[in-house]
């Protein structure tokens, strides 16, 4: 079932705005800190998934010089907590990516992190040469356990095989890894399976997140993006199979009210921030989450960011599930936050 609800970032609470004020600095006093996600648009990448959401900029784009590349780094070092992110393409077919590796690692940044399909580590050397050259952490983009289901939706053959090599040789050195399993049609009632074949290859951090309706997600929605209905419980099952299974699990994308017996699966989504350097970036600092209805009378209003903007246009928020009791100002530690960046979160993030 679905309803048109006109999306709006802030909706009336019956808290009041100044409890509101009140809960929401507090919140910025606990809160963990972010890795700032450095925008280096390029025009290009190795796969063509179905869901990519920077589909549109990319097509527009320009390749980011070096020497751009290393200005960035070097401004943002000051105000970084040494920590910076590569996540709006794929940075890693740059030529030279392993330049970029150096330049963060002799800026004295203890946090390197890759966002990647894995593609280019299929080569042992490089991706040796990638710990050596300073890439501390990557988050592999994996969207299925066999060739058919991944490839279906990357849209490029032979990258099932290419992904999966990398992530194993990734897995064999120092780099720590986590994989991210986008949410979609096309994989939803296989996710289970999937966990268990990451569990095989070895993976012991993974996250599951609901697509977002941006991008090519967008474009064909209708063939690509579920409902809650029938996600939720399927990414909830594949949750507890790798929890049983020793993993540290995260779920991404949902409310954390749809599935509130796990509080400390959620997170993930807030750890990164954009970080634009000139005004011509094409990756804004915007959040897709905004609150609805119900979020009004959610004690989780404040620890909480919300739900994606289309959703609250696509899916029926019934099926939200407000938290009884007063505003919370502190939110239940990310596992898989904590499991891959400890150093993000204070004394005051504990379980």
């Amino acid at each position: 079932m679905k309803r048109e609800i006109s999306p709006a970032p802030y909706v009336a609470s019956r808290f009041g705005v100044e409890a509101l004020e009140a809960a929401q600095s507090a919140f910025m006093n606990h809160r963990s800190l972010k890795i700032p996600m450095l925008d280096e648009e390029m025009p290009y990448c190795n796969d063509n998934c179905l869901h990519c959401g920077v589909a549109d900029i990319m097509a527009s784009a320009v390749l980011m010089p070096l020497e751009r590349v290393v200005r960035h780094l070097h401004r943002l070092r000051p105000h970084s907590g040494g920590r910076v992110m590569f996540g709006v393409s794929e940075l890693s077919i740059r030529t030279d990516f392993l330049k970029i590796m150096r330049a963060a690692k002799q800026l004295d940044y203890k946090t390197v992190a890759v966002v990647t399909n894995g593609r280019r580590f299929v080569d042992p050397r490089f991706a040796r040469a990638a710990a050596e050259a300073g890439m501390t952490h990557a988050l592999v983009s994996v969207y299925g356990g066999d060739l058919r289901t991944h490839e279906g939706m990357t849209r490029t053959p032979g990258s099932y095989e290419q992904t999966v090599g990398g992530l194993k040789n990734l897995l064999e050195g120092p780099i720590k890894v986590m994989t991210n399993t986008v949410v979609t049609q096309r994989n939803v009632e296989e996710l289970e399976s999937i966990v268990e074949r990451l569990h095989q290859w070895g993976v012991s951090r993974s996250c599951l997140s609901f697509v977002q309706k941006i991008g090519n997600a967008k474009r064909y929605s209708e063939r690509l993006i579920p409902t809650w209905e029938k996600a939720v419980p399927s990414m909830v099952r594949a949750y507890e199979k790798g929890r049983a299974l020793g993993m540290v699990m995260g779920l991404g994308g949902i409310p954390p009210c749809v599935a509130p017996q796990y509080p400390e699966a959620f997170g993930v989504d807030d750890l990164t921030v954009i970080h634009n350097e000139e005004p011509g970036d094409q990756i804004r600092a915007r959040s897709p989450y905004h609150y609805a209805e119900p979020c009004a009378d959610c004690g989780d209003r404040v620890v909480c960011h919300g739900v994606q903007e289309e959703a609250i246009v696509d899916e029926d928020m019934s099926q939200l599930r407000p938290v009884p009791g007063p505003l919370k100002e502190k939110r239940i530690r990310s596992a898989l936050g904590y499991a891959m960046f400890p150093d993000l979160f204070g004394p005051s993030q504990g379980i």
